[in-house]
């Protein structure tokens, strides 16, 4: 299951820090057509590749990211978990 972001704020973050989608995607080792797709809502990356998108794009430019992949990417619960509010 991919991480799901406001797209805009992918964007602007990119724009922040001072990459083209293909200086982007060159540092984090995909293609620049994904970074459009991704960007434009039309395809979701995943926790890994999320991850090295914040990276790539610095403090700066990463923050809120960051902040957004960890308010909406949780872990699947498990037994344990469901154990534990029962």
């Amino acid at each position: 299951m991919g991480a799901t972001f406001h797209r805009a704020g992918l964007k602007d973050a990119r724009l922040r820090a001072g990459f083209t989608q293909a200086e982007l995607a060159r540092r984090i080792g995909i293609s620049r057509h994904f970074v459009l797709e991704v960007e434009n809502g039309h395809r979701d990356a995943g926790y890994t590749t999320m991850m090295k998108w914040v990276h790539a794009l610095g403090a700066e430019g990463s923050l809120d990211l960051f902040q957004q992949l960890s308010r909406k990417s949780k872990p699947p619960r498990t037994k344990a978990d469901t154990a534990e509010v029962a």
